[in-house]
């Protein structure tokens, strides 16, 4: 009888393949193929699995997955060596796979995800393996069939493994975003998700709650993007919970994810690591890393976001929005500790709450729309003109709306912020008889806006600030030019 009352929690691995940003293939010297090549254009013997051939080590590759191992703590194997792994498959051209069983580069390592209290995922291993060729199934005439594409086989994969410590869909797609950004970041994949740059697979089984004994765990395959995986690891736990609660067990297997139905099925029985039959290449040599290599691939490494987030929230007094914003990118996250030091150096005093609001909202629609590089921003933003800019807004000497065409201009300009406010007649309006003279012509010009408002319609004002903006031609300020119209208008 099933005890209905027995209540069970997810347990998650995840294995995310990583096609590395190398020239040519893994173990020839085939470019890889661009996406859309025409079929079976980028090939050679070697990756045709012709027999006689023999396989050349990619040391741009090796170096890539080292990389990857230190930016995410892992063990570096100073021996590792590659396995054939054996299985039937139209897609395997050799008939084996050259992988990584016992002696991968990367032992460990682990990844914090944004979460309260802050969780690491710890990962089992990163291994460096080959890509399969392409299937393309149609049906013609009524027959189903299967299209090769070769141009894929032998493309510099990296296997990157967690341990089962994932607990729910959500754990998995925070992990999947900040390794994603990470490998991106380090420049080991373009991370390109529609052209097969970072595929993930998901190992979900269900285990008695606050027990250790694990349940038989599915593979579930084809998901495409960060969302799929979180609907296909929701999905899976919810058919997990209705097998297990109606009686039934669950079977070791590999199950597909279908986006438009969202839901799993099964496509074949799960192999375990026996099944393949591995065993060491006998044409690829034992390979060692020595120090040397090591400290070099280190020193390569730029500074992390997750890094970059620690040391703004102990030395900055920011919002996180822009923490978050600001570490996104390496030269936004740049551009303004070094602004920040000359705030400090030249005495300009401006709260870095306040700089850093300019640099996330003002600046960015600006590089934005010129469609500016983030690496090229200091030639385009002078550091000190923004923050006499920032100043000059904050004294009143120009109302923001101003400020935003003279940042715009700053672009374009070698001219001073003072320069352009000049040239560009932007001088806010000081003289309270001239700004009073403008909101009685506004009033008098707008007579049923006036009214509306004394009906109590009170976002008529609004219409009314935006006259005086207007009329003014963005000199006026618009807390003051409310300010005044509200007084003209209840004193009549």
């Amino acid at each position: 009888m099933v005890d209905l009352n027995i209540k069970y929690e997810p347990v998650i691995g995840l294995e995310v393949h990583v096609q590395l940003d190398t020239l040519s293939k893994m173990f020839c010297n085939c470019s890889v193929a661009p996406f859309e090549s025409e079929p079976n254009t980028f090939v050679c013997n070697i990756c045709m699995g012709y027999p006689g051939t023999l396989p050349l080590i990619n040391e741009t590759a090796m170096k890539m997955v080292i990389k990857s191992g230190l930016a995410i703590g892992g063990k570096i194997n100073q021996k590792t060596r590659f396995d054939r792994k054996n299985y039937h498959y139209p897609d395997l051209m050799k008939g084996y796979q050259i992988s990584q069983l016992n002696y991968p580069i990367v032992i460990g390592g682990e990844v914090e995800i944004p979460s309260k209290p802050v969780k690491k995922i710890l990962l089992n291993r990163i291994h460096l393996e080959e890509d399969t060729a392409k299937l393309t199934h149609v049906t013609s005439s009524n027959k189903p069939s299967s299209l090769i594409d070769v141009n894929r086989s032998g493309t510099p994969l990296m296997e990157v493994v967690t341990e089962p410590v994932i607990s729910n869909a959500q754990e998995a797609r925070s992990y999947l975003l900040e390794l994603h950004s990470i490998f991106t970041e380090i420049g080991v994949t373009k991370g390109n998700l529609e052209q097969g740059h970072f595929r993930c697979d998901a190992n979900v089984s269900l285990k008695v709650k606050n027990s250790d004994k694990l349940g038989e765990k599915v593979e579930v395959k084809n998901m495409n993007s960060f969302r799929s995986v979180f609907r296909a690891i929701n999905y899976e736990i919810e058919r997990q919970t209705d097998v297990l609660t109606s009686g039934d067990r669950i079977v070791q297997e590999t199950r597909g994810w279908n986006e438009s139905k969202g839901t799993t099925f099964s496509q074949r029985s799960k192999e375990s690591a026996h099944d393949y039959r591995y065993f060491p290449d006998p044409d690829l040599p034992n390979i060692y890393i020595n120090d040397e290599l090591l400290n070099e691939i280190k020193l390569s490494l730029p500074e992390l976001r997750n890094d970059r987030i620690k040391y703004i929230k102990t030395n900055y007094d920011l919002n996180d929005q822009s923490i978050n914003i600001l570490c996104s990118n390496l030269d936004l996250y740049n551009f303004f500790m070094n602004i920040s030091q000359i705030n400090i150096s030249e005495k300009f005093n401006i709260h870095n709450q306040d700089l850093s609001n300019w640099i996330t909202e003002e600046m960015i629609k600006v590089i934005d729309s010129k469609e500016i590089s983030y690496n090229k921003i200091n030639d385009y933003i002078n550091p000190i003109y923004l923050l006499r800019l920032i100043n000059m807004t904050n004294e009143g000497v120009v109302n923001r709306n101003g400020s935003r065409e003279i940042l715009a201009s700053l672009c374009e300009s070698k001219l001073s912020p003072e320069k352009l406010l000049e040239s560009m007649g932007l001088t806010k309006i000081s003289d309270s008889k001239e700004l009073d003279n403008i909101c009685e012509k506004v009033i008098k010009e707008n007579q049923s806006a006036v009214d509306d408002y004394k009906s109590g319609k009170e976002t008529a004002i609004r219409f009314l600030v935006g006259q005086v903006m207007k009329m003014s031609k963005g000199k006026a300020d618009p807390i003051q030019t409310e300010s005044t119209l509200l007084k003209i208008i209840n004193i009549k």
